[in-house]
């Protein structure tokens, strides 16, 4: 096997859903929506205790978009991601 064609293999098992569709992004899901709608309230009311509370719903939705990305991502490159993501928080719950 070339270096391309292991190239290409790896990129089609890396981006490639089951149906062989490519796979990389993808519209945005209620989880990603409330990410960001609290993330840009959390912005505009800029301090205090709404602040603080918008910050943590906005981590908390992260939360679940990582973990079901995780768990039911289409694609590994999506799982991967998802996996990325999850740590990463889980990791900022202990600084």
């Amino acid at each position: 096997m070339t270096k391309t064609a292991r190239f290409h293999n790896l990129f089609d098992r890396f981006f490639r859903d089951k149906q062989g569709k490519l796979i990389i992004g993808q519209s945005p899901n209620a989880p990603i929506w409330g990410w960001g709608i609290f993330t840009i309230l959390a912005i505009v009311v800029g301090s205090g205790k709404f602040h603080d509370g918008f910050q943590l719903l906005a981590q908390a939705f992260l939360f679940v978009w990582a973990y079901l990305e995780l768990r039911q991502g289409d694609s590994l490159f999506r799982k991967v991601l998802g996996t990325v993501i999850f740590i990463g928080i889980v990791v900022s719950f202990f600084k």
